[in-house]
């Protein structure tokens, strides 16, 4: 399976948008995990994408930043929220680690990783109006997208990698 296209990416968008929301509950946690994998993952591999593209991580940065402010201002019921962040952060920290790696795999790794977050960013922007349906969420997942574009022509498969990833995240 070869990777999306633009085009392809908005009709997915588009299908995604028809799904029925969540309870406000549900919302808060899948944002609040959403935003923290993505921090995490440019957090971890900060490297690599200031090496491959500093403009486009640094847009993305601003974005999360504004993102997570805004979440903050708005979320209720930290305590459940934070046990669905702990639950992620579990999943997570396996495909973190990075130490001895080759270079090369560490690179592909981190592609997979912006992947599958931005994947959460989308599936929580789809899900989640009372906290992801915001102009800066949009910037968010573009800027992200466009870097993600970028990283799979460098990376082939890293895209593919990046569901697997998300799709265990997420059971």
């Amino acid at each position: 399976m070869g990777a999306l296209s633009p085009e392809e990416r908005a009709k997915l968008r588009a299908v995604a948008d028809m799904i029925p929301d969540l309870p406000e509950l549900r919302q808060a946690q899948k944002c609040k995990v959403a935003i923290s994998v993505l921090f995490h993952v440019l957090r971890v591999w900060k490297p690599i994408f200031e090496k491959a593209a500093p403009e486009q991580y640094t847009k993305i940065c601003k974005w999360l930043a504004v993102v997570a402010t805004g979440y903050a201002a708005r979320a209720k019921r930290r305590r459940e929220v934070e046990y669905a962040l702990e639950k992620m952060e579990n999943r997570l920290r396996p495909y973190l680690k990075k130490t001895g790696l080759p270079p090369e795999r560490r690179a592909f790794l981190a592609c997979a990783m912006l992947a599958a977050a931005l994947t959460l960013m989308d599936d929580a922007r789809a899900t989640c109006p009372l906290y992801a349906r915001t102009g800066a969420w949009r910037y968010a997942c573009q800027t992200t997208d466009t870097l993600v574009t970028a990283l799979m022509r460098a990376f082939p498969g890293c895209d593919e990698r990046g569901t697997e990833i998300y799709f265990d995240l997420t059971r």
